[in-house]
């Protein structure tokens, strides 16, 4: 039930962890910004599956991240969201490493997530786009997609390492461009 969501239902939120340095999290919605152990935390993982649990606002992921001052690395991956709405963009400082995965995602709704936080300090990205929900007979799925790589990659200028994974719905070639001409300190590049 959605009401368990809530974070007085959830009551390790309220338990004071003075050294948690790992968060990883499946089938829950982020924690509240400013939680105790905010401060010691160097890792933050979350798997969210709409199937399974009602998609969260990215206000509340976006806040929750910025109250992490020592966050080090994250993990964010999405799967079957189908609507999301962006908030205002949001850049998480300190990060060094992040990966952002969506699977089975709307276009429009992995858009929106990427525009609303960003790690300007990130220097590995991790970014995988896995067979979008794209609906029999639209036209501008390759645009879609564009938005999406455009959108994620666009506040990251100092990455020093990129690793790229595109699993299109279909065998067709599907050209999506990376902003590298952008990237003046890419130093590794994987693409898959």
């Amino acid at each position: 039930s959605s009401q368990f969501l809530d974070s007085k239902f959830i009551p390790f939120w309220r338990w004071t962890m003075p050294n948690l340095s790992e968060l990883r999290l499946s089938g829950c919605h982020p924690p509240p910004a400013g939680l105790s152990f905010a401060q010691t935390l160097k890792t933050f993982a979350i798997n969210s599956d709409a199937e399974c649990v009602e998609p969260f606002d990215i206000i509340q992921l976006a806040n929750f991240l910025a109250s992490c001052k020592s966050l080090e690395i994250v993990i964010l991956r999405f799967f079957n969201w189908k609507s999301s709405t962006s908030c205002q963009l949001r850049g998480v400082a300190h990060v060094k490493e992040i990966e952002i995965s969506f699977f089975a995602c709307r276009p429009e709704a992995a858009k929106a997530i990427c525009s609303s936080v960003y790690f300007p300090d990130a220097g590995e990205v991790d970014l995988t786009i896995g067979r979008t929900d794209i609906k029999e007979g639209e036209m501008d799925w390759i645009a879609k997609h564009q938005a999406i790589v455009d959108e994620c990659l666009a506040h990251h200028p100092s990455l020093k390492s990129l690793s790229f994974s595109f699993l299109p719905n279909s065998m067709t070639f599907t050209p999506i461009l990376l902003p590298l001409p952008d990237l003046l300190e890419l130093e590794e590049l994987k693409l898959e």
